[in-house]
Order: C-alpha cells, then sequence, then structure tokens
C-alpha cells in the first residue's frame, strides 16, 4: 500500500485514496497503526515527490491523535534523510516550521534514525545539529536521549 502505486490493480483494494491517504491507517486495528503512520509519508511522497511540506501537513492533521501524528512524522524523518541519503539534515529543518518541539521531536528522531543507518557517527551527528538555525536543541535532545 505505501509504494503508492496503484495503477496495476484497483485503488480499492490496497485501501490507498490519493484525497484520504490516511484514511487505511487511521481505521486499522490499534496494533498495526504504529507502523501505519510510519510508513504513510513513504506512500505519499512517492505520489508527490518532494512535498514535505504537504507530508507534514497530512501527519498534523486534525483528526489524528498525539501518537498517530508522532509516528508519521518520525516516518517522515525517516523517509527525508533516505532521500537526503543521510546527508544535510539541515535542509529538513525549514520543512517542520510551527510544529511544536514535541512534534519536531518525534521528527527528529526519524532523522537521527535513518542518519545513523546511513552511517554517520555521533559527532558527525551532532555537528549536524549544530547547523539548524532554529531547531538545534530539539536535535541535541534527540541525539542524547537515543544513543
Amino acid at each position: 500500500m505505501f509504494w503508492g502505486n496503484t495503477a496495476h490493480v484497483a485503488t480499492s483494494s490496497l485501501g490507498w485514496d490519493l484525497k484520504k491517504p490516511m484514511a487505511p491507517c487511521i481505521s486499522t486495528e490499534a496494533d498495526a497503526k504504529p507502523t501505519c503512520f510510519l510508513y504513510s509519508t513513504f506512500g505519499y511522497l512517492r505520489t508527490h515527490p518532494k512535498d514535505y511540506s504537504g507530508a507534514v501537513q497530512m501527519c498534523t492533521q486534525s483528526d489524528l491523535t498525539k501518537t498517530d501524528t508522532e509516528f508519521c512524522l518520525k516516518g517522515l524523518g525517516i523517509t527525508m534523510m533516505s532521500k537526503f541519503k543521510g546527508q544535510h539534515l539541515e535542509g529538513s529543518e525549514i520543512f517542520v516550521e510551527g510544529l511544536s518541539d514535541e512534534q519536531k521531536r518525534a521528527f527528529y528522531q526519524g532523522v537521527m534514525g535513518y542518519a545513523r543507518l546511513s552511517g554517520l557517527n555521533e559527532e558527525k551527528l551532532a555537528n549536524s545539529c549544530d547547523l539548524l538555525k532554529y531547531d538545534k536543541d530539539v536535535c541535541i535532545a534527540v541525539l542524547k536521549d537515543s544513543k
């Protein structure tokens, strides 16, 4: 479902609707929600390439619970870093302007997680946090908490 490529099957067979991309995650069973929301932005960005602002809006829509929003934003951080190849974390800051520190924390957890998987060591991650203009403190807190 999250590949966003539904051309080969009836859209309804996957539950993917471009007008309501979060509907499958909202209606899924409770134990599957975290995973569904974590990967939801991957599907969104497959159908809306590089529309990171749109993905943030999707993750923060009013009908989502706090937990659903946080998993969605964490997934967006992961997805964005996979696109940035684990480099240039500072390039992501602009997309989360206006979010609460709690929401930014979830986002940067995803960013840091993927950056680590990409081979960035703690020193490089700390240096990347230092490049942020507004989210440096949130980034450093996430870095320290995730050791």
